[in-house]
């Protein structure tokens, strides 16, 4: 019960910052990205699906068994890459992209909040899912044990993604594979520890580790929040 609250405190920042950004367009715009989220949720399933089927000799996605570390690893790597790849091309095109008008008429805040909820729409895709397969309290235990985590990474991405924006093309490469690159292997570590600890007191210390990350991502924002809305007023 105590991690179920705990995993609230960063969703209940990320609607404050949804409120403070208050806008018809904005709110149109959140529920836009939350949708692509979603969509992409389904692709990166379908590819995680098709990897496990070819390199893994149990390619049972709610109750994987694992023989050795190595097998971990490996589906470690094949889940944070399927989702990791997904979230960076839904954001980049969707969020970051010249040919997509949200790009063209936000501020700092109002993307990286986009790209929060294209986060949050792909972690909805996996509460769906489970819901239908295992019933909807294990399916939203699930989602909000997972969301602090998801949120920080989607926030890492994001920040890499703005700051490759406003460089030259070298370091906007550099920025784009540093936005891929540190989620997928945060993801991976993190979900090699949490198969070799279930069950265990080290799983809540990780639980509560990732909301500490995540209340530090909503912070952040906060604070570039509270910078642009300073820049308007003088």
């Amino acid at each position: 019960m105590t991690t179920l609250l705990a995993s609230f405190i960063p969703i209940v920042g990320v609607f404050y910052l949804a409120y403070k950004q208050r806008k018809k367009k904005i709110i149109k715009n959140i529920i836009k990205t939350f949708l692509i989220g979603t969509l992409f949720g389904v692709f990166s399933f379908i590819i995680l699906n098709f990897l496990m089927l070819v390199f893994l000799r149990n390619p049972n996605i709610l109750n994987p068994n694992f023989s050795n570390l190595f097998e971990v690893i490996q589906l470690s790597i094949i889940s944070a890459v399927s989702e990791g790849i997904f979230k960076f091309l839904a954001i980049s095109i969707f969020v970051y992209s010249a040919y997509y008008k949200i790009s063209k008429f936000t501020k700092k805040t109002e993307r990286m909040l986009y790209a929060i909820f294209i986060g949050i729409g792909i972690v909805f895709f996996w509460f769906v899912f489970y819901f239908f397969r295992t019933g909807f309290l294990k399916a939203f235990y699930r989602f909000m044990i997972i969301s602090p985590f998801s949120l920080f990474l989607t926030i890492l991405m994001g920040y890499f993604i703005e700051k490759a924006n406003g460089f030259s093309k070298n370091k906007k490469l550099l920025f784009l594979f540093f936005a891929l690159f540190f989620p997928i292997l945060f993801q991976v570590f993190h979900e090699v520890l949490i198969f070799n600890f279930q069950n265990n007191i080290f799983s809540i210390i990780l639980f509560l580790i990732d909301v500490f990350l995540a209340v530090l991502g909503i912070i952040f924002l906060l604070i570039i929040f509270a910078k642009e809305k300073n820049q308007i007023k003088t």
